[in-house]
């Protein structure tokens, strides 16, 4: 993910949720973009961002075995049933599975 993929992103989300998410939970730009832990995805079709994954992804060592928590998985409306949340999942468990090697 890079800086211009951002309101693609965001707008993903707004296209998913619109007004209705919970008060309580914080704003996806504001807490998961950008942090130097997270590992953040796109998905592009077409060079078009079509859905998105972020991250936080935990190194091994300091008495961790490593992993993954996917904070939130985003796929537009018009590309649902096309595969692309099933294919940023096995993104990330194969960037895990590499990081681990």
């Amino acid at each position: 993910m890079t800086e211009g993929d951002i309101s693609d992103v965001l707008a993903i989300d707004r296209a998913l949720v619109e007004n209705k998410r919970v008060l309580t939970y914080a704003d996806p730009a504001e807490s998961y973009i950008g942090d130097n832990l997270a590992a953040n995805w796109v998905a592009e079709t077409d060079n078009t961002v079509v859905g998105f994954a972020l991250c936080w992804v935990v190194e091994p060592g300091l008495g961790t075995i490593g992993g993954a928590w996917m904070e939130l998985l985003g796929v537009d409306p018009a590309a649902h049933s096309k595969g692309v949340g099933k294919a940023t999942v096995t993104h990330l468990r194969d960037y895990c599975s590499r990081r681990s090697e």
